[in-house]
């Protein structure tokens, strides 16, 4: 009779650390080279990890608002460019002043964006390095599902920009096998970009 060992990753209820992932997904840390844990696909989250001056605050956005690395807009444009100077255009019904202020909305679920705005063809990859979470960009509701409200458009750089289905399977992978699967990785993350970033 075989043997079968199974190894068990992730926090309760989640395929990583203090995200609940997407339905019919499974989640989870995997070895990989480069960049903290071993994985090159972190050093976006660990260079914001470096705009936090205490891993609690770092945790808490991480867990509550869903700052994991991962940025996209969605568009119709595959040449999209990002342009400072303008507010966001769409069905908004937020009465506030993201509203009216040039800026850029971002999201790290598209799944939310894609159900509610729907007939988007590309995903752009947006890199936040540069930008400093709650100050230059920050979670909002709208009603469109998770949103980030981006006050700095100008600081921020595409990465890339992807075809829908394409971005969709980039965000598969994000979540079920770079994340961080515990607190303790989390603090690796943490860790690793103050002492090499």
């Amino acid at each position: 009779m075989a043997k079968i060992t199974i190894r068990l990753k992730g926090g309760p209820g989640s395929g990583h650390y203090g995200h609940t992932g997407r339905p019919g997904k499974v989640g989870g840390s995997s070895p990989g080279k480069g960049g903290p844990l071993g994985k090159s696909e972190l050093l976006p989250l660990a260079h914001q990890a470096m705009h936090y001056n205490n891993f609690k605050d770092f945790e808490n956005d991480y867990k509550s608002k869903n700052y994991h690395g991962l940025y996209w807009h969605l568009t119709n444009d595959p040449n999209f460019i990002i342009n400072p100077k303008q507010a966001p255009r769409d069905a908004s019904t937020m009465a506030s002043i993201e509203n009216a202020t040039p800026g850029l909305m971002i999201t790290t679920d598209i799944g939310s964006w894609d159900d509610t705005l729907g007939g988007r063809t590309h995903a752009v990859l947006i890199d936040l390095s540069n930008l400093k979470p709650n100050a230059d960009y920050r979670h909002v509701t709208r009603g469109f599902g998770h949103e980030i409200f981006v006050f700095k458009p100008s600081k921020a750089k595409i990465t890339g920009v992807y075809p829908l289905e394409e971005a969709y399977k980039m965000t598969d992978k994000h979540y079920s096998e770079t994340l961080p699967g515990s607190k303790s990785e989390l603090l690796d993350v943490y860790n690793w970009a103050h002492a090499n970033l």
